[in-house]
């Protein structure tokens, strides 16, 4: 009988590590997920200003062009 109660004990200690393990599991998730939703937004940031700077990039270059074709005339 005896090996019976430490057999349940140990099953009872690894089902509450296991429970432990995953509440600490959950805790990540979401953390991660929060990390993941502030990326987004960053990406979206990093994206804007670059989208900028393309149409600037592209208002420069028309403006050298045109610039240079008057001088050429």
């Amino acid at each position: 009988m005896e090996n019976i109660e430490k057999l349940l004990k140990q099953i009872f200690d690894n089902q509450n590590d296991m429970k432990n393990d995953i509440s600490n599991i959950r805790t990540t998730q979401g953390s991660m997920q929060n990390d993941i939703s502030s990326i987004k937004n960053d990406i979206s940031h990093i994206n804007s200003k670059l989208d900028s700077v393309v149409d600037q990039t592209a208002g420069l270059t028309e403006f050298r062009t045109e610039t240079d074709k008057n001088f050429r005339i």
